[in-house]
């Protein structure tokens, strides 16, 4: 039985994961001072490492192992930090997230 984190698909896209939030975590102090442009390219990076979440997590409530298992636990916990409710967190939260982007882009200009 394969494991979810043996694949290189998922190990790359975890890298790229990685990559896309490391560079969130660095521009978003600064997202006040941001033009328009900025502003817009920090959500779309925000969509992107969503979109890349939600695909990951999909694949791991297809698989049963237990690296899927801990995968799940520590999106899980890492909702429960943000103070979101135990019972929020799965699929769903994605399509919530999506609407705050969504939210973020209609007041761009109001945040300017």
């Amino acid at each position: 039985m394969s494991r979810l984190f043996d694949s290189e698909i998922v190990q790359k896209e975890m890298d790229e994961m990685t990559e896309t939030y490391t560079d969130l975590m660095m521009k978003v102090p600064y997202f006040a001072v941001m033009n328009r442009e900025q502003r817009e390219e920090v959500i779309n990076d925000i969509e992107k490492l969503c979109d890349k979440q939600e695909i990951l997590y999909s694949r791991a409530t297809l698989m049963n192992d237990e690296d899927s298992e801990k995968l799940k636990q520590n999106f899980k916990n890492a909702a429960m930090d943000l103070g979101i409710p135990e019972e929020m967190v799965g699929l769903s939260i994605f399509k919530e997230a999506r609407k705050v982007c969504q939210t973020m882009r209609d007041n761009l200009d109001k945040l300017l």
